[in-house]
């Protein structure tokens, strides 16, 4: 299916005004005219045999040639997606090459159409509650409050806060770039931006690089406004879901917060959007169609608002911080950080040298010792290293053949802790022990060092020190990512050893050290931002 399919209004429930435009829609099942924007509107359609939940694109007379079905019903509590949202998805669709079902499908997801035409009807009729209009409206209100010192801006977060309060308050479009150094206070200028926003009667979109960011996100920005914040990403509970698209559909989204899909929500109104760590990769969607770059339909929809984006990092892109030098974006700096403290000091350790002291090892033995000497300070430290796993490759002790993925020829990487044999590619699974296919050898020898490897290592030289695994294959389940950050953020654990996702602009009082292992492993990665 790669278009959509056109469908019947019954003439018995159109109204039109003088001029014979369509004006208004009688739903089926409860026969009061109500004023209803079709394009967004939430149907139910005959398709094939079975019945089938859309969302109207496009109305008109065109000549078809052939004969349309009447709709089945319309959502019965009027619910509804921004017409300006569905002009969006169709911008993606071409702008991706996706077809338009396939992308409606991905960006309105099944929780939120089950929500409208749920398959059991509801045992009791939703009731309005206190601070929520009689016609499924949440009243606004807004809550202004002094800012504490600590919360009051710097000298730079004062020029930058004014810089795009002034297209804020236009209500023009402009792409700012907030170049600020690790601990400078950006989040803080996203949060005066966000209390102008809403005071202005706008609403506010903050995109993150990592779904483990949300919380401690989330939190910074509810106690700061002293409003709902509402987070979107794919990690979210069945009950997070309802609440997220019940008050998408109620119009009472005023600030969402999320990863890269959180730039799909169906919101209009838009005054700001912020996307924080601009220059991470995590912001390309690659699996899923539609494939799409969040920052990218960050700035689409910020012109389509005519609202300021906001684009945060303290290592930007090359092409954002180009833009920027050629005016394109407008350069907003913080040189210095805002506690007033010191840079941390940096020392690079030659492995080749520790190799020719101590032989092959997992960690330095400059690491090591700064690992003792943290733990016993009674601080935490914090371990990058970015591979999955137990070893990347596996290799046949007999013919030396590795085991390679059979649709991506990659090698399969072993993870220990679950036993198997993973391509990270496109998820192909083997038993780790099944026979060579080159010589039916069954001996194996294991090279390379992943992060369960290191893990293990670590349990082994500090035994009674708390050390917990942040990964995908840890935080797989739900919510495992928020406990592991929470566990660490309370010093039950001392010692976090992580992937990418540790190295995403986490708030830690007490990490006074932090290592990264094989710190040039990056470097020969086939993609073309690896020397970057």
């Amino acid at each position: 299916m790669s278009e959509p399919f056109w469908y019947d209004l019954p003439e018995t429930s159109v109204a039109t005004d003088a001029e014979g435009n369509l004006c208004a829609v009688q739903p089926l099942l409860t026969g009061t005219m109500l004023q209803v924007p079709l394009a967004g509107t939430l149907v139910q359609v005959p398709l094939n045999r079975k019945t089938v939940s859309g969302v109207v694109v496009e109305t008109g007379r065109p000549e078809l040639g052939f004969k349309t079905k009447p709709l089945t019903r319309f959502a019965p509590n009027h619910e509804r997606v921004p017409a300006a949202w569905v002009d969006l998805l169709r911008w993606l669709g071409e702008y991706y090459l996706t077809p338009l079902p396939q992308v409606f499908a991905a960006c309105l997801p099944k929780p939120a159409v089950e929500m409208v035409f749920p398959k059991r009807p509801p045992k009791t009729i939703p009731t309005a509650k206190a601070g929520q209009a009689a016609e499924g409206k949440v009243t606004r209100k807004l809550r202004i409050e002094t800012v504490p010192d600590a919360l009051r801006p710097t000298d730079e977060q004062r020029v930058a806060i004014d810089s795009v309060a002034e297209s804020l308050a236009a209500g023009s479009f402009q792409t700012y770039l907030l170049h600020g150094v690790t601990g400078s206070g950006k989040t803080l200028v996203y949060l005066h931006l966000a209390r102008m926003a809403l005071a202005a009667g706008k609403r506010v979109l903050v995109l993150l690089p990592e779904i483990a960011l949300t919380p401690q996100t989330l939190s910074r920005f509810r106690e700061f406004l002293g409003r709902p914040v509402l987070a979107l990403h794919s990690n979210l509970g069945a009950k997070a879901r309802r609440e997220l698209w019940s008050a998408v559909f109620q119009g009472s989204a005023d600030v969402i917060v999320g990863a890269r899909s959180a730039v799909l929500a169906p919101i209009d109104n838009l005054g700001l959007i912020v996307v924080d760590e601009e220059h991470d990769g995590s912001y390309k969607q690659s699996d899923a169609a539609p494939r799409y770059h969040a920052r990218d339909l960050a700035l689409y929809r910020g012109r389509q608002s005519s609202c300021p984006v906001v684009l945060g990092s303290a290592t930007p892109s090359l092409e954002s911080y180009q833009a920027a030098v050629a005016g394109k974006y407008r350069l907003l700096e913080l040189k210095i950080r805002a506690t007033g403290s010191r840079p941390p000091s940096i020392r690079v350790v030659d492995m080749r040298e520790q190799f020719a002291l101590q032989g092959p090892l997992l960690i330095s033995i400059p690491l090591r010792e700064a690992l003792q000497a943290a733990l016993e300070q009674g601080g935490q430290a914090i371990l990058f290293l970015n591979r999955r796993g137990y070893a990347h490759k596996r290799v046949c002790k007999s013919c030396g053949s590795p085991r390679e993925c059979p649709h991506c020829i990659a090698p399969l990487v072993y993870h220990k802790a679950r036993q198997t044999l993973l391509c990270h590619y496109c998820g192909f699974k083997s038993p780790p022990d099944a026979p060579c296919r080159k010589c039916g050898g069954i001996e194996w020898l294991d090279t390379g060092r992943g992060i369960e490897k290191v893990q293990e290592y670590l349990e082994g030289i500090f035994p009674g020190v708390g050390i917990a695994r942040l990964d995908r294959d840890s935080t797989s389940t739900l919510g495992g990512a928020e406990k592991i950050l929470s566990r660490f953020q309370s010093g039950e654990l001392q010692l976090l050893l992580g992937t990418q996702m540790v190295a995403k602009g986490h708030d830690f009082p007490k990490v006074n050290l932090v290592g990264v292992i094989d710190a040039d492993s990056g470097l020969g990665l086939s993609d073309f931002r690896a020397q970057e």
